[in-house]
């Protein structure tokens, strides 16, 4: 890690890890591979292995979408439309949690890497933004 911070690896390593992260929402396995600042890592990854490694991130956003539906007093089978977006809504273990609380039917999709930078624009272009934070 050392070596990687004194070489300013950073942002290729975290490139790296969103090729296979892209790289694993379409198959099942893949070859993630980073050189650089004397660290050399050749691997072959699996989407299982990786489902593992994000887990308890998974436990997480099941938690906050339950969360979500009760402060809004709401059950699952009240929302017509659920709009997924976002590079980790690519990701096929994030994608079933949705498919299972509410149903492929009712998923929708589009602008999955551009469309949060598309919204805060478009939020930051309102007369008083502080109006989403709350």
């Amino acid at each position: 890690m050392i070596a990687l911070i004194e070489n300013e690896q950073g942002f290729p390593l975290y490139e790296a890890v969103g090729q296979i992260k892209r790289a694993l929402s379409a198959r099942d396995e893949a070859q993630f591979f980073f050189s650089g600042g004397g660290v050399d890592i050749n691997a072959v990854v699996s989407r299982h292995a990786f489902e593992q490694w994000i887990a308890d991130d998974l436990r997480r956003i099941e938690a906050a979408m339950d969360a979500v539906l009760v402060k809004a007093t709401l059950a699952a089978a009240d929302i017509d439309r659920v709009f997924l977006t976002g590079g980790s809504s690519l990701i096929p273990a994030i994608r079933a949690i949705f498919e299972r609380r509410f149903g492929v039917d009712r998923l929708a999709t589009g602008g999955e890497l551009t469309s949060i930078a598309h919204g805060l624009a478009l939020i930051g272009s309102e007369a008083n933004p502080a109006e989403w934070s709350a």
